[in-house]
């Protein structure tokens, strides 16, 4: 049965579905290793080409299991989207479907945030 199984997964990561992206209107993080063998990096650019709030934290050295290799750079990362999107969500007046601004401290493009953090000091 499990072979069945991930025979399925295999299959459904060699294409993506025709989510409706673009109507995501909550804020998005994209996190995805670039020595991912298993799922291709495209599908998280494909992610965030169409999800109109969306950044991408590229994990360069990143696999698979990105998130427990690195988990100190994730978590960071994590913390400070969540941190900056509850303070908008709870500012007098909160941007509902503006794209993100350039003074968020993880940009559209994730290689300030990687350097900012410096994945070799929290790995």
């Amino acid at each position: 049965m499990r072979k069945a199984g991930l025979q399925n997964d295999m299959r459904q990561l060699t294409t993506l579905s025709n989510y409706p992206l673009e109507n995501i209107a909550a804020p998005v993080l994209v996190l995805h290793g670039k020595a991912d063998d298993l799922v291709p990096f495209s599908h998280a650019e494909f992610i965030v080409d169409r999800a109109p709030h969306s950044r991408i934290l590229e994990i360069e050295d990143g696999g698979h299991l990105f998130f427990m290799s690195h988990r100190r750079l994730v978590v960071e990362a994590v913390s400070r989207f969540l941190e900056e999107n509850a303070r908008e969500a709870n500012s007098p007046s909160p941007r509902r479907n503006g794209p993100l601004t350039p003074s968020h401290s993880l940009p559209a493009t994730s290689t300030v945030a990687t350097e900012e953090l410096n994945p070799a000091e929290l790995a």
